[in-house]
């Protein structure tokens, strides 16, 4: 059963059209992350699933209910909880009195929510005392403390530093989990999309692109910009002749390639699956970086420059200048 429903949504401001016929589902328990660069629409549509917005066509529904189209439901007759960037905790109020704010002081809930987030010795500090991942934790159990049906995180982690934002976000989804509540997520890092979804969607200048585990969209992009959305990736004009897909690689077997390759269109390949052998005269290392578990190149093939990675402890092909261990493919005009 579907928790989360957008159908053939449009969200506007004036005549700058943000959201643009948007279909999506989200199921009971299910941890979606939308993914996209600034102005793809994510976080409109998450304000809209909160009711900061208005949709200008289409219907949302939450647990079966309109809450936007024919109807309106206000902010607080919705059952989500919302963790913003910016945490937007009341800095006139205590870590225990922002948990509780409009569920009521002594709501059981507070006490086992501090008690949960590791913060119940900081009840009655102040947001300015705490740090930053001390400050989003706080959010978080505020959110909680309305025992929503669906939570919606706006990019909550990209303020921290890097290791902290990795620990925090294992912890949350963690606790998000046990809870079995219906998440969906914004960010613009495909690293936290492919760590914490059970789906992701794409998003581009306010459309979708496309929905799907990790795997098949790093594998199996619909286009070039999701392709590029979910991490590093080599395009390469192509055709397919004699039974092989000829590129600036040289030929790639068929086999090698996903997709349904035919005719003229383009290869996508991901650094990793570029395996390139040291010393080759057809293939000149433009430079390479050490870092750490992996090398990364930069080679000169074909008269292209692409990327190639390997880890660090896997030698060098030895028997070819530069092998492809797999491939996708585009249709050319499913390329832009």
């Amino acid at each position: 059963m579907a928790q989360v429903e957008l159908e053939d949504v449009q969200i506007a401001y004036e005549d700058h059209i943000a959201v643009d016929g948007v279909s999506l589902s989200l199921e009971v328990g299910e941890v979606h992350v939308l993914l996209g660069q600034s102005g793809s629409g994510k976080s409109t549509i998450l304000r809209a699933l909160a009711g900061f917005e208005r949709v200008r066509k289409g219907e949302l529904r939450i647990g079966g209910r309109t809450v936007d189209g024919d109807v309106f439901a206000a902010p607080e007759d919705r059952p989500v909880g919302l963790v913003f960037q910016d945490y937007a905790l009341f800095p006139h109020m205590s870590v225990g009195q922002n948990v509780a704010f409009g569920v009521g002081r002594g709501a059981p809930i507070i006490d086992e929510l501090l008690e949960l987030i590791g913060l119940a010795h900081r009840r009655d500090a102040m947001p300015g005392e705490l740090s930053g991942g001390e400050q989003q934790r706080v959010a978080l159990a505020r959110a909680l403390a309305r025992e929503p049906e669906v939570l919606l995180f706006d990019e909550p982690f990209s303020n921290l530093d890097p290791e902290l934002r990795a620990d925090l976000r294992r912890q949350t989804f963690e606790l998000v989990r046990d809870r079995g509540l219906t998440t969906l997520l914004v960010t613009h890092s495909a690293e936290e999309a492919m760590d914490v979804a059970d789906r992701i969607s794409v998003l581009r200048s306010g459309k979708l692109l496309q929905t799907g585990m990790a795997r098949t969209l790093y594998q199996q992009p619909s286009t070039i910009e999701v392709a590029s959305g979910l991490g590093p990736a080599n395009v390469l004009e192509a055709e397919v002749s004699a039974g092989v897909v000829r590129c600036a690689l040289g030929e790639v077997e068929l086999g090698r390639v996903s997709g349904d390759p035919r005719g003229e269109g383009i290869l996508v390949i991901r650094p990793e699956d570029i395996v390139v052998a040291r010393g080759s005269g057809a293939v000149r290392i433009v430079r390479e970086r050490f870092l750490g578990d992996r090398v990364f190149r930069e080679i000169a093939v074909g008269g292209r420059v692409l990327m190639s990675s390997r880890p660090a402890w896997e030698p060098d092909a030895q028997d070819r200048a530069i092998q492809v261990r797999r491939a996708h493919w585009i249709p050319l005009n499913r390329g832009a």
